[in-house]
């Protein structure tokens, strides 16, 4: 294994932790933290340079790539309910304020009093 070699794997290694480190800022809700952690992360991906080595090098190099990878999913699925939540929040915020609009319409007027 040579120094490029070991360079690109410390460089995956380290996309790996960020990634890591992205999930669960994702799944403690810390959305703006996440989004500025996925800026290291591309400083990562920019900086990567990768190669064909032997069998050795490229087992290692596609079980940490299936990793991030299954990390990523995990926050897509977790943004993707997050803004769900939020959409669902919003929708039930404007049918309480059409309701109160209603009710106020009705008071307002009412001609038994």
């Amino acid at each position: 294994m040579n120094a490029r070699t070991t360079e690109g794997l410390f460089s995956l290694e380290q996309l790996q932790a960020v990634s890591a480190e992205m999930l669960a800022l994702a799944e403690s809700g810390d959305w703006d933290t996440v989004a500025i952690t996925d800026k290291k992360r591309l400083q990562i991906l920019q900086n990567l340079h990768l190669k064909h080595d032997g069998s050795e090098v490229s087992h290692a190099r596609k079980q940490i790539t299936e990793e991030i990878l299954s990390i990523d999913t995990k926050i897509k699925e977790l943004a993707s309910n997050e803004r769900k939540m939020l959409m669902d929040k919003e929708i039930r915020q404007q049918a309480q304020v059409a309701a109160q609009a209603s009710y106020k319409q009705a008071l307002t007027s009412d001609t038994r009093f």
